[in-house]
């Protein structure tokens, strides 16, 4: 399963056009991971985000590990996948992986207004 998560993480990170992820509550582990993968994310302020591998005595692949290093500032870094620490939306934003939080009566409408203007940015090109 995991390395079926890596695989598609991977084809993600390269699929040619922007990706969003609209997150409606909590990001664990491949769930977290997926979400980084994505060019763009947007929350709900309820969100959590962890990885609880760490916690579990779990070891995280390399591979893994690439797209947390890629995505998240090194304290960050350290923080989440070493320290087991756990985020909320709002510090999500502070750490700047998180674009924007919004209400979840909000989450879908403001995605796919994203969606329409990254699609309309890329059609003038």
């Amino acid at each position: 399963l995991y390395e079926g998560i890596l695989k598609l993480s991977a084809r993600l990170l390269q699929i040619g056009f922007p990706t969003i992820a609209a997150i409606n509550g909590t990001c664990l582990g491949a769930g977290f991971l997926l979400a980084l993968a994505m060019d763009y994310r947007i929350s709900v302020p309820l969100a959590k985000f962890a990885m609880r591998e760490i916690n579990l005595g779990m070891p995280l692949t390399p591979k893994g590990c690439t797209i947390f290093q890629a995505k998240l500032n090194p304290k960050m870094y350290r923080n989440i996948l070493l320290g087991g620490k756990s985020l909320n939306a709002e510090e999500g934003i502070n750490e700047g992986f998180i674009d924007e939080i919004v209400e979840k009566s909000q989450l879908i409408t403001k995605s796919k207004e994203l969606a329409e203007t990254l699609a309309d940015f890329g059609s003038k090109n």
